[in-house]
Protein backbone atom coordinates (compact mmCIF):
# COMPACT_ATOMS: atom_id res chain seq x y z
CA UNK A 1 0.00 0.00 0.00
CA UNK A 2 0.92 3.24 -0.61
CA UNK A 3 0.32 6.71 1.25
CA UNK A 4 0.51 10.15 -0.28
CA UNK A 5 0.44 13.08 1.77
CA UNK A 6 0.65 16.45 -0.64
CA UNK A 7 1.36 20.11 1.58
CA UNK A 8 2.41 18.00 4.09
CA UNK A 9 2.89 21.90 5.52
CA UNK A 10 -1.28 22.06 6.19
CA UNK A 11 -1.82 18.57 6.78
CA UNK A 12 0.93 18.22 9.53
CA UNK A 13 -0.15 17.39 13.32
CA UNK A 14 0.55 15.78 16.26
CA UNK A 15 -2.07 12.82 15.54
CA UNK A 16 -1.05 12.76 11.35
CA UNK A 17 3.00 12.10 12.68
CA UNK A 18 2.02 9.54 14.95
CA UNK A 19 -0.16 7.71 12.41
CA UNK A 20 3.01 8.24 9.80
CA UNK A 21 5.00 6.35 12.61
CA UNK A 22 2.62 3.54 12.39
CA UNK A 23 2.13 3.22 8.73
CA UNK A 24 5.89 3.19 8.17
CA UNK A 25 5.89 0.41 10.87
CA UNK A 26 3.79 -1.79 8.94
CA UNK A 27 6.02 -1.01 5.98
CA UNK A 28 3.54 0.69 3.75
CA UNK A 29 5.25 3.44 1.69
CA UNK A 30 5.10 6.81 2.17
CA UNK A 31 4.81 9.84 -0.49
CA UNK A 32 4.94 12.96 1.52
CA UNK A 33 5.43 16.25 -0.54
CA UNK A 34 6.20 19.64 0.60
CA UNK A 35 6.51 23.20 -1.40
CA UNK A 36 10.47 23.47 0.54
CA UNK A 37 12.48 23.29 3.86
CA UNK A 38 10.67 26.81 4.87
CA UNK A 39 7.44 25.48 4.17
CA UNK A 40 7.98 22.67 6.72
CA UNK A 41 9.04 24.62 9.12
CA UNK A 42 5.52 26.75 9.33
CA UNK A 43 3.33 23.93 10.33
CA UNK A 44 -0.35 25.40 10.60
CA UNK A 45 -0.39 23.00 13.95
CA UNK A 46 1.61 25.23 16.26
CA UNK A 47 1.40 22.37 18.73
CA UNK A 48 4.63 20.83 16.74
CA UNK A 49 7.95 21.38 17.18
CA UNK A 50 8.62 22.89 13.33
CA UNK A 51 12.68 22.29 13.20
CA UNK A 52 12.09 18.83 14.25
CA UNK A 53 9.14 18.37 12.03
CA UNK A 54 11.67 19.72 8.65
CA UNK A 55 14.65 17.70 10.24
CA UNK A 56 12.39 14.49 10.83
CA UNK A 57 11.25 15.01 6.92
CA UNK A 58 15.17 15.04 5.81
CA UNK A 59 15.98 12.34 7.70
CA UNK A 60 13.68 9.60 7.84
CA UNK A 61 12.88 9.69 3.86
CA UNK A 62 16.03 7.94 2.07
CA UNK A 63 14.54 8.68 -1.13
CA UNK A 64 14.03 12.16 -2.34
CA UNK A 65 12.65 13.62 -5.52
CA UNK A 66 13.24 17.50 -6.10
CA UNK A 67 11.67 19.11 -8.92
CA UNK A 68 11.88 22.98 -9.78
CA UNK A 69 12.87 23.94 -6.09
CA UNK A 70 11.86 27.65 -6.28
CA UNK A 71 13.26 28.21 -2.82
CA UNK A 72 17.12 28.94 -2.81
CA UNK A 73 17.88 26.89 0.57
CA UNK A 74 16.05 23.92 -0.58
CA UNK A 75 18.29 23.90 -3.49
CA UNK A 76 21.44 24.21 -2.00
CA UNK A 77 20.00 21.06 0.15
CA UNK A 78 19.13 19.65 -2.72
CA UNK A 79 22.14 20.03 -4.67
CA UNK A 80 24.13 18.63 -1.13
CA UNK A 81 22.42 15.49 -1.60
CA UNK A 82 23.81 14.98 -5.57
CA UNK A 83 27.11 14.03 -6.07
CA UNK A 84 29.92 16.06 -6.21
CA UNK A 85 32.16 13.95 -8.53
CA UNK A 86 32.11 11.30 -11.07
CA UNK A 87 32.01 7.32 -10.16
CA UNK A 88 34.61 5.67 -12.80
CA UNK A 89 33.66 2.12 -13.85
Amino acid sequence: MTVGIDELKFLACAEINDALATIRQNRCNLLLAAQSIANLEAPDDKRLDSKALAREFEVNTPIKFVYRAANERTAEWAEKLSASQWLSG
